[in-house]
């Protein structure tokens, strides 16, 4: 949740309704989700994707690495992808939810002895 790589899981991220803020409006993703009926070819989460690339259409990707316990399936992550930053807003909500993480667990801990 913290640290979400692909564009897609900064939407969901995104689309979470968000207490802290005076903005009414919830952020929805475009599309629709695929028909799993019909194979998908390339990236299923292309066409919700506004990052997607070319390639996004043609070949699905393969998990990249980003740490000990995190692979993310996405050709941003790919070397010779461009660099996309996670929109500032998302920045600015996951910094509330790691806040809010940490007050909720001093209040545990405090609440336990």
């Amino acid at each position: 949740f913290y640290e979400p790589k692909h564009p897609y899981t900064w939407g969901l991220l995104s689309a979470m309704p968000d207490l802290d803020t005076d903005d009414n409006k919830l952020y929805t993703i475009p599309g629709s989700p695929p028909n799993l009926l019909m194979p998908v070819k390339g990236d299923a989460f292309a066409p919700r994707n506004m990052y997607a690339l070319k390639i996004d259409y043609r070949l699905e990707p393969p998990m990249f690495k980003v740490s000990d316990t995190h692979y993310a399936a996405t050709w941003l992550l790919h070397e010779k992808a461009p660099k996309i930053d996670m929109p500032e807003e998302l920045k600015l909500k996951i910094d509330r939810m790691l806040k809010e993480a940490d007050l909720y667990g001093r209040e545990e801990a405090f609440a336990k002895g």
